[in-house]
C-alpha cells in the first residue's frame, strides 16, 4: 500500500534541543506539539521524513531514527549538515517548531525472547546503561553474537539498534565496530553513551583513534583472530548454526559492499541499511530504486533495511 506524503500527514512537533554530538554531526530531539500524538511506535532501522519551515524547500528531507522515548513521543535524529536543508535543520533551537512523517520504511529485523520497544527503554542517546536481568548463560562465550557496524552518519540507526537487541535479548553478546575519518569519531561515539555491556572497537582511517583501518576489515580480522570464523561458507558445507547470530550494518556503498559479500561468503546473516536521496519517503516516485538480485527495489517503501544477500553489488 502506498503511504501517503502529503502535508495532512505531517505532524507538528517542537523541538527541545539541537546538539552537537561530534564529528561533524548534530542530534535534533523533538516532541509532538499535540497533547496526545497518534504516530505508531518506531522501530530501529526505519525513517522520517522532515519538512522544515523554509518555503522554498518543497522536498521534506529523510532521516534516520536516532532515539525514541515511548512515554513522552521525544524522537531524536543525527545528522550532518550537508546541503542547504540540513544546514537549515542546525539552526533549530529549543522551542522552534517544525513537521515531521513517520515512522516509515522497513526496520531491522531483531528476534525477541522479549516484548520490543515498551515504556521502560530510556531516552537513547541521554541516558546511561540500560538495565538488564542476570545473564543465565554458563559460558558467556556462548551467547548469542550480535555485531553492529556502521561508518560515518551511517551510525545514526545503530544506536537504536543496540538498545533494542539488548532489551529483546538480555543475555546476548554485542560488539559495535564503528568507523570514521579521524579521531573525531570518538567525540560522536562518547556521544552515544553505549550501555557497559557492549563492546565497542573504533577505527579510523588514519589510525588516529582505535585501529587503523576500515570496518570491513576490522571485522573480518576480529572474526578470524577470535576463531568465530575460518572459511568461507561452502568450503567445506556446514550445517552448523552461524558463529554471529546477525549483523547489523549502515554506513556508505562501498562499505556495505563488502560487507554484504563478506557476510554471503561466510554464511554470517546480514542486514544492511541503505541511504539514498528522497523525494516522497511514501513509493510514490522512483528516485530512491536501487537494482537487487530480486529486482529492482524502492529504498524508501522496501527498505532501507535489505537482507545482505539481496545485494552483489550496491551502485
Amino acid at each position: 500500500m502506498i503511504r501517503n506524503c502529503t502535508r495532512r500527514n505531517f505532524e507538528k512537533v517542537r523541538v527541545l534541543s539541537n546538539l552537537y554530538a561530534g564529528g561533524g554531526c548534530y542530534c535534533i530531539t523533538v516532541v509532538p506539539e499535540a497533547a496526545a500524538h497518534t504516530r505508531p511506535l518506531p522501530s530501529a532501522g526505519c525513517f522520517y521524513m522532515l519538512s522544515l519551515n523554509d518555503s522554498s524547500r518543497m522536498l521534506p528531507r529523510p532521516l534516520s531514527l536516532y532515539s525514541f522515548d515511548a512515554k513522552t513521543g521525544e524522537t531524536g535524529f543525527l545528522y550532518r549538515p550537508m546541503g542547504e536543508g540540513t544546514r537549515e535543520l542546525s539552526l533549530y533551537a529549543a522551542g522552534n517548531s517544525l513537521h515531521l512523517h513517520g515512522p516509515l520504511g522497513r526496520g531491522f529485523d531483531i528476534p525477541s525472547a522479549v516484548s520490543p520497544i515498551s515504556d521502560d527503554v530510556p531516552a537513547f542517546g541521554t541516558s546511561g546503561a540500560v538495565a538488564l536481568s542476570e545473564p543465565q548463560i554458563a559460558d558467556p562465550k556462548q551467547a548469542p553474537l550480535f555485531i553492529v557496524a556502521g561508518g560515518g552518519i551511517g551510525l545514526a540507526p545503530l544506536n537504536l539498534a543496540v538498545r533494542e537487541i539488548l532489551k529483546r535479548n538480555p543475555n546476548s553478546r554485542i560488539l559495535f565496530i564503528a568507523g570514521g575519518k579521524d579521531e573525531s569519531i570518538k567525540e560522536l561515539i562518547d556521544f552515544f553513551r553505549l550501555p557497559a555491556e557492549v563492546e565497542l572497537i573504533l577505527c579510523t582511517d588514519d589510525g588516529s583513534a582505535g585501529k587503523k583501518g576500515f570496518v570491513p576489515d576490522i571485522l573480518a580480522e576480529y572474526l578470524k583472530t577470535t576463531g568465530l570464523i575460518s572459511a568461507p561458507a561452502d568450503k567445506p558445507p556446514s550445517t552448523a548454526e552461524p558463529a554471529v547470530s546477525m549483523l547489523y550494518a549502515c554506513g556508505p556503498n562501498p562499505m556495505l559492499e563488502k560487507l554484504a559479500a563478506f557476510s554471503n561468503e561466510y554464511g554470517i546473516p546480514c542486514q544492511i541499511s541503505l541511504e539514498r536521496r528522497m523525494a516522497c519517503g511514501s513509493a510514490a516516485c522512483m528516485g530512491c530504486s536501487v537494482k537487487t538480485c530480486g529486482g529492482m527495489k524502492k529504498v524508501c517503501a522496501d527498505g532501507p533495511v535489505f537482507d545482505a544477500k539481496l545485494f552483489k553489488d550496491i551502485g
